[in-house]
């Protein structure tokens, strides 16, 4: 077979394989904002038609252990798309936040300030020195103390608000 009809077969099998793709795409989570799910349909198409042409299953056992892989593979790559992307709008508010005039990484004096006293916000504190003293993404600083991420963006851009107002108390 010419490499442009094992594509086109490729497609074929992944239309025929709409529960698979849609599985996947449901599976890999409803959490995306730039994608569409009519796009994240068609990335897990290309991704399916790719594993085709590497491994072309001919036979049902072939294929019973073809579908397994490639719905594990589409999961994987739109969990990575969904990464780059959160990633991706993490970078352009800390831009947003930049171009305001908040600090990038807070001055230390500042973080001193905010740190200073005994505090009873479990998250700012650990935004601070966790994700701003010691570069640890934000991600894992929310897995660790069992929050969502959201709840973590939101304290820290109050945080970064603080910073840049001249409301220096410190974390209570």
């Amino acid at each position: 077979m010419a490499p442009g009809e094992l594509w086109a077969a490729g497609f074929a099998a992944a239309q025929e394989e709409e529960k698979l793709i849609n599985g996947a795409v449901k599976r890999a989570g409803r959490s995306f904002g730039v994608f569409a799910r009519e796009d994240l349909v068609q990335e897990a198409m290309l991704i399916f038609a790719e594993c085709y042409v590497a491994e072309q299953p001919v036979t049902e056992q072939e294929w019973a252990a073809f579908r397994p892989r490639v719905y594990q593979k589409i999961r994987w790559v739109l969990g990575d798309l969904r990464r780059r992307e959160n990633w991706w709008q993490e970078r352009q508010a800390s831009e947003i936040l930049a171009a305001d005039g908040a600090p990038a990484a807070p001055e230390l004096t500042d973080l001193c300030l905010l740190l200073r006293g005994a505090s009873h916000d479990v998250r700012e504190k650990a935004i601070v020195e966790e994700h701003w003293l010691r570069d640890v993404p934000l991600q894992t600083v929310a897995d660790h103390l069992g929050l969502s991420i959201r709840t973590m963006r939101n304290a820290r851009n109050k945080l970064r608000r603080r910073l840049l107002s001249d409301d220096k108390r410190p974390l209570s």
